[in-house]
């Protein structure tokens, strides 16, 4: 009776917070969409604001503090993988001591790998090859399906949709709201640097971070349920 009570539970609380994700991201889209993704993409850009010398130089010219920002950009993953080694170490440390943690780290860490390998692996860069949307550098409105050049490569945002493999799967097996909106926030500003840095629009980051919690979500909730 208790287990199929939690299992109510658990998919009611799957159902609430996708209905919020996708609440949020239909807002946020409309609004980024209604005031030209494009335009306030480049309010964004700390390297390069004029689209047309984009075009000309092919990259964008870096400023004062675009090495700073780069560097969180590509190496804050180290402390996300961190975070998951110490999972797993945990999980093999509690397994013939505490039953309930042990499962907890278990499936935390099964839940990132999962993540990391269907959606930041497989269903990212299918999408990138595919929609061939080029970033702001290359060529601003031009798409070019099934090119392999990374220039190319602009929707949806790799850098959050790895960044958010690893926080969701942190962010579902939290209980308490104050740390899952620490997580989402921390996500969310490391994710915007890739706006910042030129290499995405808005609309390529929002994607990423709503196709990641969602399908993340999902995939947590059926490890749970598998593992429990």
């Amino acid at each position: 009776m208790n287990k199929n009570k939690n299992k109510d539970i658990s998919r009611a609380r799957l159902t609430k917070y996708i209905i919020i994700f996708s609440l949020l991201y239909c807002i946020t889209q409309l609004t980024v969409s209604l005031y030209n993704d494009n335009r306030l993409s480049r309010y964004l850009w700390l390297e390069h604001k004029d689209a047309p010398e984009l075009i000309k130089e092919g990259k964008p010219s870096k400023s004062v503090y675009s090495e700073i920002i780069r560097n969180i950009s590509d190496h804050h993953f180290w402390i996300l993988r961190l975070c998951i080694v110490t999972s797993f170490f945990l999980a093999l440390y509690y397994k013939a001591k505490n039953e309930k943690k042990y499962i907890l780290y278990r499936n935390l860490t099964i839940s990132v790998i999962v993540i990391l390998i269907l959606i930041s692996g497989v269903l990212t860069w299918s999408l990138k090859l595919i929609i061939g949307k080029a970033r702001p550098y290359a060529k601003v409105d031009l798409f070019s399906p099934f090119s392999l050049s990374t220039r190319f490569h602009s929707f949806p945002s790799g850098h959050t949709t790895e960044t958010f493999s690893y926080l969701t799967p942190l962010i579902y097996y939290s209980k308490r709201y104050i740390i899952k909106i620490l997580l989402v926030s921390y996500g969310i500003v490391t994710s915007l640097t890739r706006i910042i840095l030129s290499y995405h629009f808005i609309t390529d980051v929002i994607f990423g971070i709503y196709i990641t919690l969602t399908l993340g979500y999902i995939i947590c909730y059926l490890i749970e349920k598998r593992y429990r």
